[in-house]
């Protein structure tokens, strides 16, 4: 906490801040170390977390979901709690985190508005950092009443840009949602191997994230022309021999995303899949071959499409041919052209080389990688070969 504490404070002083206010639920992770479901079931309910140079970060949230903060790292917070939740208390003695909670629900600001506390929080500041993805416009103007000459910057960019190299902690919960995507893909695709559908597979891929403690966040699972729509969801289908099936997965463990993709098919392949699917792993590769630090995404997409276009799909055209991974689930920096800030040691990648062939499949290759100072280390553990079933 203490590092993400100094990154931030250094962006303060970049941008002349006295504050900078979090209103997403990862950037609110990043700064306190609170997440909660309830952040993101509930979002009309605020909760805002505030960085100021000469105080501890403040946390602002219902009361009602402030046990899930003390669950978990909560030193050195201070937290401030709004509405109203009623609680009973037993004969037995209160464990550590029952008398945080029930603390917090007794010290509430009763009637006050969560905007009201924000205002309170950032009392003395003049230029503050204000992450406006869960800002409306009628809750900025009610700021601006309450805090009278007060200046404020959009620092979503900010927050993001902090998130861009993750530390050691962070990299571990990644690999860990690898690991987990990993191995509930390969349950998939035993089912497909004993005759299942998309959709038994997409079960047996949900109930494996699950046992192991994640939570499934995507699950796109298509065989023959269902595969080249992007978000195909699996359906009754069961694959037939020569179609491609096209897995891209994820979920999120500790709040930190996987994303990983795969290709499998039932023999016989046909040439033109295989031959494509070839382009697309050389691509990937040659991708691989020039990530380190101090390279540019626009020339991490330049070689990629480069090379699937040189190998088998010449007229081979993508936007992008990866991103960032962590708190959300594209996290900075996209690899695209004309992205030319240099890539950091620490920052972790998602390559990938996917295509859709309308009416025919889809196929694709994607892996999780983290960008060091010679190179790159892999995250992902499975083969990037055609699966055959």
């Amino acid at each position: 906490m203490e590092q993400r504490l100094k990154k931030l404070m250094t962006l303060m002083e970049e941008h002349k801040l006295d504050a900078l206010v979090a209103s997403l639920p990862e950037n609110v992770a990043y700064g306190t170390n609170y997440q909660s479901l309830a952040h993101w079931r509930h979002p009309v309910r605020r909760t805002y977390a505030v960085i100021r140079k000469d105080r501890s970060p403040i946390l602002i949230m219902p009361a009602g979901s402030a046990d899930a903060f003390f669950r978990q790292e909560s030193q050195g917070t201070d937290v401030r709690t709004y509405g109203d939740f009623y609680v009973e208390i037993g004969r037995q003695p209160l464990d550590q985190v029952s008398s945080l909670f029930l603390h917090a629900l007794e010290q509430r600001k009763k009637g006050a508005k969560p905007i009201h506390l924000l205002a309170e929080a950032l009392t003395g500041c003049r230029r503050i950092g204000l992450d406006e993805q869960r800002v409306t416009g009628g809750e900025r103007d009610e700021l601006f009443s309450l805090l009278p000459g007060v200046e404020t910057v959009d620092a979503y960019g900010i927050w993001r840009q902090a998130r861009a190299v993750k530390s050691e902690k962070e990299i571990a919960r990644i690999e860990k949602a690898t690991r987990i995507t990993e191995e509930a893909l390969q349950e998939a695709l035993d089912v497909l191997k004993l005759g299942g559908t998309e959709q038994e597979a997409v079960i047996a891929f949900r109930s494996r994230v699950v046992k192991e403690g994640a939570l499934p966040t995507f699950i796109y699972i298509g065989a023959g022309f269902r595969g080249a729509w992007p978000n195909a969801g699996g359906s009754t289908h069961v694959p037939r021999p020569g179609e491609p099936i096209r897995f891209d997965l994820g979920c999120i463990y500790e709040g930190y995303h996987s994303d990983i993709a795969r290709t499998a098919i039932k023999k016989p392949v046909p040439e033109e899949i295989s031959v494509k699917y070839e382009a697309l792993r050389v691509g990937f590769e040659a991708g691989l071959a020039v990530i380190k630090e101090g390279v540019t995404p626009a020339e991490v997409f330049e070689r990629v499409v480069q090379s699937v276009r040189q190998h088998g799909i010449p007229d081979y055209q993508r936007h992008h041919v990866g991103h960032g991974e962590g708190l959300e689930g594209y996290d900075p920096p996209l690899l695209a052209p004309g992205v030319q800030e240099p890539l950091e040691a620490g920052m972790t990648l998602c390559l990938e080389t996917p295509h859709y062939i309308l009416g025919q499949g889809g196929l694709h290759l994607e892996d999780t990688i983290v960008v060091t100072k010679e190179g790159y280390r892999s995250l992902s553990t499975m083969p990037r070969h055609l699966i055959e079933l």
